[in-house]
């Protein structure tokens, strides 16, 4: 690309200029770059001297005195700054760190950010806000080659071979070539040369063979891009880059083949999609090609994917809700990564109990003892229902937390589906899982083991309507004993306020009432409970809006006592380890004013409350 391309480029539209670029990045960050940078700015800072300009990262190290321009890696001073492209004039100084930091060269201030994105923990299309500016800069960052950390480890270290250092330079899905180059450059290796021609630049060849793939080969995406993908030898930014010039036209060929071979960089085996990558791929490559396209297109095409997604949802919406697996092959706990498969992999004493419910189908279970037989006799018993994702075995931490803080007996189930419990999820189903549960710690009361008066139940958002609808079902019933008391965290009112919340296309109450079969009315369930409750909310809950857990403690008009406690710091499913030594303390007081309160005393309620401060 010549600085005339570059140019010509950057006076385009707006929208001309994110869409051309799209060939080179993953269509997400296509998306970011609109949040940072002005019209076309972007591709002056990126375009220089026909590739993307490595520069630009040693002139915003040299302007910060970063160890990237240091004289052991660019020699002199006046080398360093011919290298860094600085001119000593006051303003153009200015200027260039006014670039640095749009470009997102302060690599300390997004270091966490990046080693997140680089483990893929957050699909990029769930950004919030918040964090849409730091992907914006990791964008940057990842397409200038900017790992210069990395860069500088392997160009200080006499030992590390050649090879090893291209291998892990190239093998890298946010390295480019032009980092690679300048290893080379610096290293004066020619081995490391020898190494890298090996690695995968591309031959006039290999660009003329992607030149007629890209332009009569479109109906096998897919297939050919691992084939051209495995010609490269893994070096998928040299081949992205090459793609993209030669492509021409052809750009939407272009950004089905960059995105499937991102996919596959990212850690795919064969030509499986890693878990949490297509979608953000698929959602940001419709938004791409929906820019190439002319608006009575792109309405059809919106109007086309609404239909789709909203059919999607109304046939499948018990598949879409319930999510057993979190990801592909960790069905059960033994699938789990090590410490989650069992509670002996943590020195903790435990029970595989096996259920059979009404309806004939086999619920898995753990007990696990607050210590020896006397200690559990003694021991508050809380039901534990879990959090819609994965198995118990994700929970065996804050099992260990719960027994050791609380000193209870922690008996968790699977809800049929889940782990090793047989069956397919559902509302019913989950309901009677609960009430199995309670008739086997019944059992186990009656025998002696645990004490009846002691028993609570425990849920966790999902867990938490199951909890709500458990102690409806128990109080209908006149069923005794009743739990002492219901804990419930980041819980939701109803899966119609949640469609509201995560889906407000969708919010539309005649459509949702026709077409959702999945209820958990929680808010409907909660103004007959007499039973105390406690609720805990993250006030960062990035899923569950914090207002429903003050809803439904607004409706407990009938409990006998009700308190709600708010942790600024708390998310979804991390509240229990933001929460602090408050987290605790608010439980331990909760079960010691349930098991003192008499049956028939006054009701005790009190107003929310906020902990101000967490550890």
């Amino acid at each position: 690309m010549t600085n005339c391309h570059a140019v010509e480029l950057a006076q385009q539209s707006h929208y001309e200029v994110l869409r051309t670029m799209a060939g080179c990045l993953l269509p997400t960050d296509v998306v970011a770059f609109r949040h940072l940078f002005p019209r076309g700015r972007f591709l002056e800072f990126l375009c220089i001297d026909d590739h993307v300009s490595v520069q630009i990262l040693a002139r915003a190290a040299a302007l910060r005195g970063d160890p990237v321009g240091d004289t052991r890696v660019f020699g002199q001073s006046h080398v360093a700054y011919d290298a860094a492209g600085l001119d000593p004039h006051p303003k153009k100084c200015k200027r260039n760190l006014h670039q640095a930091t749009l470009l997102g060269a302060d690599i300390d201030g997004v270091e966490g950010f990046v080693s997140a994105q680089r483990d893929r923990t957050l699909p990029p299309m769930l950004c919030t806000a918040e964090t849409a500016r730091f992907q914006a800069k990791w964008a940057v960052l990842k397409f200038a080659g900017c790992c210069a950390r990395e860069y500088i480890r392997f160009a200080m270290d006499p030992e590390l071979t050649a090879s090893e250092a291209v291998r892990q330079i190239a093998s890298g899905n946010e390295v480019t070539f032009e980092l690679l180059k300048e290893f080379v450059l610096q290293r004066h290796n020619a081995a490391c040369a020898a190494a890298a021609k090996q690695s995968g630049h591309a031959s006039p060849e290999h660009a003329s063979k992607i030149d007629i793939w890209a332009r009569g080969q479109c109906s096998h995406v897919p297939q050919a891009s691992l084939e051209f993908l495995r010609s490269f030898n893994g070096s998928l930014s040299g081949f992205a880059m090459l793609l993209f010039r030669s492509s021409n036209g052809c750009f939407w060929v272009s950004v089905c083949l960059v995105a499937q071979i991102r996919c596959v960089g990212h850690g795919a085996a064969a030509e499986q999609c890693p878990n949490g990558t297509m979608l953000p791929l698929v959602v940001g490559l419709a938004l791409v090609l929906l820019l190439n396209c002319s608006w009575i297109v792109a309405v059809v095409i919106v109007v086309a994917l609404l239909l789709f997604f909203v059919v999607n949802l109304i046939m499948r919406q018990e598949s879409m809700l319930y999510v057993p697996c979190v990801m592909p092959g960790m069905q059960t706990p033994s699938d789990n990564p090590e410490g989650m498969r069992s509670p002996a992999d943590r020195q903790m004493k435990f029970e595989d109990v096996f259920l059979e419910t009404v309806d004939g189908l086999r619920i898995h279970a753990w007990f696990l003892p607050a210590g020896d037989d006397s200690a559990t006799r003694s021991a508050p018993t809380l039901l534990f229902c879990h959090a819609n994702a994965g198995n118990i075995g994700l929970r065996i931490p804050n099992f260990e937390h719960l027994i050791k803080r609380l000193q209870v007996n922690v008996f968790a189930l699977d809800y049929r589906g889940y782990g090793q419990s047989e069956g397919t999820p559902s509302e019913e189903g989950l309901i009677e899982d609960a009430l199995c549960a309670w008739r086997w710690l019944q059992k186990e009361s009656s025998a002696g083991r645990i004490d009846a008066e002691q028993l609570f139940v425990f849920g966790r958002s999902l867990g938490g309507a199951v909890t709500i609808a458990l102690a409806s079902e128990l109080q209908k019933r006149a069923q005794q004993p009743l739990p002492r008391g219901l804990i419930l965290e980041n819980t939701f009112t109803s899966i119609s306020d949640v469609v509201n919340a995560l889906f407000p296309i969708l919010a539309f109450e005649s459509l949702k009432k026709r077409f959702l079969r999945i209820k958990w009315e929680s808010i409907q369930r909660v103004p007959d409970l007499e039973v105390p409750m406690l609720f805990l909310t993250g006030e960062k809950d990035e899923m569950i809006p914090p207002s429903h857990s003050r809803h439904l403690h607004a409706r407990a008009e009938k409990s006998r006592l009700k308190r709600q406690v708010v942790f600024p710091e708390g998310h979804h499913n991390d509240t229990w380890e933001k929460g602090g030594e408050e987290y605790w303390e608010v439980q331990a007081t909760f079960l010691q004013e349930c098991l003192s309160q008499a049956a028939g005393s006054k009701k005790v309620n009190s107003e929310p409350v906020q902990v101000t401060e967490t550890t």
